[in-house]
C-alpha cells in the first residue's frame, strides 16, 4: 500500500516536476493529512487564483483513493503554504465583513468563491448566534452572503428609538 506522500512524489515526478520536499502537516482531524509541497515552481503548481492547485488536489485525492479505498483518511495539498494562507485571509474577511454586518445590522455579500471556501465561511459563524450565512448565486459567481440576526437586545432598543422619537 502506498502512503498519500509517495502517491503525490509519483505524481510531481510523472507531471515533470522536481518535488524539493514533501512535508507532512497535520490535518484538522486524525483522518486527514495536509502534504505541503516546498518548491520553487509555486507559480506554475498554484496557477490563476489556485485553480492548478484545486485541481491538482481532485487528481490526488483520487488517487489516494484508488490506492487504498479501504482507508478512510483524506489527504490534500498545498504549495508553499499557499491554500493555509488563503484560508487564513478568507475568515478574517469574513469576520471583517460580519463586524460590518453588525455596524450597519445589513446583509453583506462576500465575493464568489469555490465549495470549500464557502465551506469555510459558514464553519466560521456556525456556532455565532447574531450572525448566519448561507450560499447564493449560480455556478462561478456563486457566494458567501453574511446575515445580520437582531438579537433581543436589538429589537427592544430600536422599539424604544421608535417610541422616544415620538414623544412631545
Amino acid at each position: 500500500m502506498k502512503t498519500p506522500q509517495t502517491i503525490l512524489s509519483e505524481l510531481l515526478l510523472s507531471a515533470g516536476f522536481d518535488n524539493d520536499s514533501i512535508e507532512v502537516c497535520d490535518g484538522p482531524n486524525q483522518e486527514s493529512v495536509r502534504l505541503n509541497i516546498k518548491t520553487g515552481d509555486s507559480g506554475l503548481l498554484i496557477g490563476k487564483n489556485g485553480e492548478v492547485l484545486l485541481s491538482l488536489n481532485h487528481i490526488f485525492k483520487n488517487m489516494v483513493l484508488k490506492h487504498s479505498p479501504e482507508t478512510k483518511i483524506t489527504a490534500s495539498v498545498d504549495v508553499n503554504n499557499y491554500k493555509a494562507r488563503q484560508e487564513e485571509n478568507i475568515k478574517a474577511k469574513a469576520l471583517m465583513l460580519a463586524e460590518r454586518a453588525r455596524f450597519f445590522k445589513r446583509d453583506i455579500d462576500m465575493e464568489p468563491m469555490n465549495a470549500y471556501d464557502r465551506m469555510l465561511v459558514h464553519t466560521v459563524f456556525s456556532e455565532t448566534l447574531d450572525i448566519k450565512t448561507e450560499s447564493s448565486g449560480y455556478g462561478r459567481e456563486r457566494h458567501v452572503v453574511i446575515k445580520y440576526q437582531a438579537g433581543e437586545s436589538d429589537i427592544l432598543s430600536s422599539e424604544e428609538e421608535r417610541t422616544s422619537s415620538f414623544r412631545i
